[in-house]
């Protein structure tokens, strides 16, 4: 095994202009190597598909297939292999001269089958090995293990991917391979904001979606894996945005019958699946699954000025929106390609909107990897004392078929302990703590975030936009007097950077039952201190405003220690009395300031353990 760097200079944008691959590698990727390209779309797989040497490029996903196929003129003549694919059909490719094959991961042993001998004329590109990883942890192990386990005969096999990989935490087979990492001179973290919802992720989404609607004229591009939470937000955009229609929404997601019947139900029988946008059919609106996160080609459609803003959904205690998309973050981010027509790169604003917390965000290396460790011990004594206990067996085969992520079913649909646990956990840890780059986009250092773990750090770079109150009145909800106070004051600051703001406040104003009973007719800039003067709103302003600025380093209260709630509920409203804040403190109102865990004392009393600040 041998550590590679490929030193890449500054102006090259694909890897198929990287001088050492042109030379060393006669235009052709590493043999035998894991591949690191750090950045997506550069081109890994594309100098494998149109080079002269044979190759077999293996993908996790039908329509990454079904992307690459479709542009011919890139292409040109390549075999797709999928489930459907014969025999018949791989022979009638090989004797017209062909010599290039895409498949899925599951695939792969079918190919090889069928080419038998002829295999070792072939050199096999595992793409987005990130992806395989996933597969053992939570997906589809038993076709990760059996194409980890079954290259031998091929030319050559690589595994490419630009997502951070830890080699320390690869399945063994890997770690024999190369070790080959690309370091681009142009390359830069991404811009990227967030915010962490400490209510409702649901509503953070539709308000930023509205307002982007409203005050924007940029794509929107949603990566959201949840179909319940997309039918959901359609149904409320297309509520609230009558000029709207269906047809204006794109949905990516894999056109499987239990979605398309979910999604006539729920959007009607009209509903029909979006197409990837080419740069001609783009609509304002376009919501992807995870099915579109990676190896999918997207081409804004900027003549009019405008660029790609993507919202990027993800809940870590979800089982769909978590390591799909946090793993997967970078690879939205490399998604967009230059328009087409114009030559022109789009500058991605990305928002990441996300909400809890789990263990691998939280902890250190060292803490997780024990914990992965003594989970994988459980498992390893709990199946081999129940060999031939069937009930406990059948509990077993019912978590592995779920995805426990410790067990598995080998081929014959029975449990096993995964062999690769630790190394997949691991490797799903090391990509969330580790560095993201691209080659494009507008770079602001003020809002950079390199880690995903930092997100945890600071829980927000990105201010969601109140959902304004004609809104939740039009969806049935009654606005309280705090949120309007909030909006109120809003658009009372707008006012010293938009003269025109006396309709959008006079709209807010006669909207609302809560503030209109209080108002004289005819509201002005001029007589607005009308508001001003009623006390009610007056104390919630200045309560909301302090609150706002309340600094956790004067409370005391420290990290690691463990209070009661009765003791904090005394300390916070000592601080609220000092402070002139005139609100009834509770124990909860510490999760505003700190991170915490419930907990007991000796007494059997309710306590909360400091874990950290926010």
């Amino acid at each position: 095994m041998n550590k590679i760097t490929i030193k890449v200079p500054t102006g090259v944008r694909f890897i198929s202009d990287v001088p050492e691959i042109k030379t060393t590698y006669n235009n052709d990727l590493p043999p035998n190597a894991v591949i690191d390209k750090q950045v997506t779309g550069v081109g890994g797989s594309h100098i494998a598909l149109c080079n002269k040497e044979p190759y077999i490029v293996a993908v996790h996903l039908i329509r990454m297939i079904e992307n690459k196929v479709g542009q011919k003129d890139k292409y040109g003549h390549v075999c797709s292999v999928t489930g459907d694919t014969t025999r018949e059909d791989i022979e009638t490719y090989l004797k017209s001269g062909g010599i290039k094959f895409l498949c899925t991961y599951d695939s792969v042993p079918k190919l090889q089958q069928i080419l038998g001998d002829r295999s070792n004329q072939f050199r096999l590109l595992v793409d987005e090995v990130h992806c395989l990883i996933s597969y053992l942890d939570r997906f589809k192990p038993s076709v990760a293990l059996k194409l980890i386990d079954g290259v031998d005969g091929f030319k050559s096999v690589s595994y490419l991917t630009a997502t951070p990989t830890n080699y320390d935490y690869l399945p063994a087979p890997l770690k024999l391979l190369d070790q080959v990492k690309f370091e681009w001179e142009d390359a830069h973290k991404p811009d990227l904001v967030h915010s962490y919802a400490t209510r409702s992720l649901t509503e953070d989404v539709l308000s930023t979606v509205l307002d982007k609607l409203d005050n924007s004229t940029d794509e929107l591009y949603i990566f959201y894996n949840s179909r319940r939470y997309v039918v959901s937000l359609v149904k409320k955009i297309l509520e609230l945005k009558k000029e709207l229609s269906l047809d204006d929404i794109n949905i990516l997601f894999s056109e499987s019958d239990e979605n398309t019947q979910y999604f006539k139900k729920y959007l009607g029988s009209k509903f029909k699946y979006g197409e990837f946008p080419n740069g001609v059919n783009n609509k304002r609106l376009t919501i992807c699954s995870s099915m579109a996160f990676e190896g999918s080609d997207f081409y804004p459609n900027q003549l009019n000025g405008a660029n790609p803003t993507s919202i990027v959904v993800s809940d870590p205690r979800s089982k769909t929106m978590r390591f799909d998309i946090n793993v997967q973050l970078k690879q939205i981010c490399g998604r967009f390609r230059a328009n087409q027509v114009t030559g022109l790169m789009p500058v991605n604003k990305i928002i990441y909107l996300w909400a809890g917390q789990t263990e691998d965000i939280v902890l250190d290396e060292e803490d997780f990897l024990k914990t992965v460790k003594h989970c994988f011990k459980q498992s390893t004594d709990g199946l081999a004392a129940n060999l031939t206990n069937e009930m406990v067996l059948g509990a077993l085969r019912f978590s592995a078929a779920n995805h426990h992520g410790y067990w598995i079913l080998d081929e014959n649909k029975e449990v096993m302990v995964h062999p690769y646990a630790i190394e997949a956990q691991m490797s799903s840890y090391h990509a969330l703590h580790s560095d993201s780059f691209v080659l494009d986009g507008n770079i602001s250092d003020s809002t950079i975030v390199s880690k995903l773990s930092d997100l945890s750090k600071d829980l927000n770079t990105f201010q969601v936009p109140l959902l304004p109150s004609t809104y939740k009145t039009a969806l049935g909800r009654v606005p309280s007097v705090q949120s309007l106070v909030k909006e109120y004051t809003t658009i009372v600051e707008s006012a010293r950077i938009n003269p025109d703001f006396r309709i959008e406040l006079e709209q807010f104003l006669t909207s609302n039952s809560e503030f209109s009973e209080w108002l004289e007719a005819g509201v002005t800039p001029q007589n607005m201190n009308t508001l001003n003067s009623r006390p009610k709103i007056q104390q919630l302003a200045r309560d909301l405003k302090i609150l706002a600025k309340v600094d956790k380093v004067n409370l005391p209260f420290r990290v690691g220690q463990i209070y009661s709630k009765t003791k904090i509920k005394e300390v916070i409203q000592q601080y609220y009395n000092n402070n002139g804040i005139k609100l009834k403190a509770k124990a909860t109102d510490i999760k505003k300031y700190f991170d915490v865990k419930t907990t007991t004392n000796a007494k059997a009393e309710g306590c909360f353990k400091i874990i950290k600040k926010l």
